[in-house]
Parts: C-alpha cells; sequence; structure tokens
C-alpha cells in the first residue's frame, strides 16, 4: 500500500506540473508597443530625491539614464572663464561634501577652483563635469542619444558682476556653439532656454542651427506659444501637471508645429497621464518609465 500510494504521489506530481507547463504556454504575452514618444532622464538617472544609484548631473547619471531610457536631461552653469559646467544649480553649496563653507556660485568661480569640488548625497561621491566632457562620451556612441540641455537661470545679484543676465547668456550661447564644434548627432540636441539672443546665436551656427530650441518659461500657455512662435522657439519645455495641458491642448500645438517636452513625471500614474497627451518627449526621473508602458 505504501508503494502504491508513493507512485500515486508521484503521477500527481508530474500531473500538476503539465498542467503548470501548459497554463504558462498559453498565457498572453503582450509584445512591448512603438512609439515615437522620447523619454528622457532627467538631470541623467534622476534627482538625488530619487535615485539611489549616481549623484545627478554626472556622466555615471548620464550613462546609467541612456541605458534605460532614450537620452537624458542636464542642467547648465557657466563658469567666471566661460566653460559650460553641468550643476542644477548656480551655487555649488548644496551637494557640496564640504558642509558649513560659505555660498558659492559658478558664475564667479573660476574651473581651477569648480575642479577642487567634491559633491556627496547619501552615501555617493562625484565630482562637477564640464559639458565637453559629456559631449567626449556621447561621441563615443554608435549613434549618439538624445540629450536636452536646460540652461538654469537664478536671477540674483551676482550677475551684476558679470554684465547682467543678457550678458551671461550671450556669453554662454557662444561658448556652447564652441563646445559643440566636433559634437556628431546635433540633430538629435535640445536646448531648454528663456533667451532669445541665446537662441539666435545658436540658430546662425552652422553646425548648432539643427539643434530644437524650446522656452521654458512662466505664464499662460497661450502666451508662451505666442513668444514661442514670435521669437523662433522650435517648441516648448512644459509641467505636466499644468492645468491647462491636456491632450487636446498639446496637439493644438504640435499642430503648430511646436515641439512639445513635459516634465517631471515619476511615479507610474504620472507618467501614463504624461504619455496620454502625446507630447514629442517626456522627461522622467523613473528609469523604468518604458517598462510601466510598456514600449519601446
Amino acid at each position: 500500500m505504501k508503494i502504491m500510494y508513493r507512485d500515486f504521489l508521484r503521477h500527481a506530481f508530474f500531473l500538476l506540473l503539465i498542467l503548470q507547463v501548459s497554463l504558462y504556454g498559453c498565457r498572453k504575452i503582450i509584445p512591448e508597443a512603438e512609439t515615437d514618444v522620447l523619454f528622457l532622464g532627467h538631470k541623467g538617472a534622476g534627482s538625488n530625491n530619487f535615485n539611489d544609484v549616481n549623484m545627478e548631473n554626472t556622466l555615471n547619471a548620464v550613462k546609467e539614464g541612456v541605458t534605460n531610457l532614450d537620452g537624458v536631461e542636464i542642467d547648465l552653469q557657466m563658469s567666471k572663464d566661460g566653460t559650460i559646467w553641468v550643476n542644477h544649480n548656480f551655487s555649488v553649496n548644496d551637494f557640496n561634501c564640504i558642509t558649513n563653507l560659505p555660498e558659492a556660485y559658478i558664475p564667479i568661480l573660476t574651473d581651477a577652483e569648480i575642479e577642487q569640488i567634491a559633491v556627496c548625497h547619501k552615501g555617493k561621491r562625484d565630482r562637477l563635469y564640464k559639458l565637453s566632457e559629456i559631449i567626449d562620451y556621447w561621441n563615443t556612441t554608435l549613434d549618439g542619444f538624445y540629450i536636452s540641455l536646460e540652461v538654469k537661470i537664478f536671477y540674483d545679484p551676482i550677475f551684476n558682476q558679470l554684465g547682467g543676465v543678457d550678458a551671461y547668456l550671450t556669453r554662454m550661447a557662444q561658448s556652447m556653439v564652441a563646445t559643440l564644434a566636433n559634437a556628431n548627432h546635433t540633430n538629435k540636441l535640445l536646448i531648454e532656454v528663456n533667451s532669445k539672443a541665446f537662441i539666435d546665436i545658436i540658430n546662425a551656427n552652422e553646425k548648432t542651427k539643427d539643434i530644437k530650441c524650446l522656452l521654458i518659461r512662466s505664464g499662460t500657455l497661450e502666451r508662451r506659444i505666442q513668444i514661442a512662435q514670435q521669437d523662433g522657439y522650435d517648441g516648448l519645455s512644459l509641467n505636466y501637471d499644468d492645468e491647462e495641458l491636456t491632450k487636446e491642448t498639446v496637439r493644438a500645438a504640435k499642430n503648430l508645429g511646436l515641439f512639445i517636452n513635459l516634465y517631471t513625471p515619476y511615479y507610474k500614474s504620472e507618467i501614463v497621464r504624461a504619455f496620454e497627451m502625446e507630447p514629442h518627449s517626456i522627461q522622467t526621473d523613473n528609469m523604468d518609465a518604458k517598462r510601466y508602458l510598456n514600449v519601446k
């Protein structure tokens, strides 16, 4: 009887195994859908507030971002020497590894001074990078990847030392043209900025004229569209959570020939909401954004 019982258990086990395999084989696998919407890693691979792997706005964050998404967004500041650096704020104190220092600002620091700064956050440590270093890495990739370059401006008295914000932006645009002189894939570059003088310099240069310049500023959607059209911008960079934004208003802006970028959904419900508006690109801190939507 014991032998028969063991045989029964053995047969039952194999029957159960066959049933599981059959059910698995019948399970419907939904393939990834194609989408034209670009997904860009905000600050490379996410803000320090979300990203547990790499410091924001660093080369390592860029490498992580392009592994998961179609490209990255990075923030730019310019040094006293006219070099463009990658950092969100013009102050370097936010993530400086050395705390309790007097406030220090990239626009009035030399390159040599910036090179000495280490940045830290929750056990991570890195340094500040020049835009040229990101472009050098970009050039080593076969087809490049999309990069959105946000020119960050904080209206602060320190710019009086530099001749004012307009003078700073004009010099920065000239520096950007020089930095991108050897870039391989300028058709995959976006610039987010609020300066007609800046984009006029970009558009006038043969090497950078194919870059899409997006207006980023406050105001009503109607007013922003009006400014973008009259000043020669290629599109708009907009907060996905703007109450004026719907699938219909995004479509209307696109029908005017404007490139529409939305920032910065993080949670799945936010990513779905932004995606359903059908913009051209979405910046996100979430490296799983495309997996959530099952798109490629």
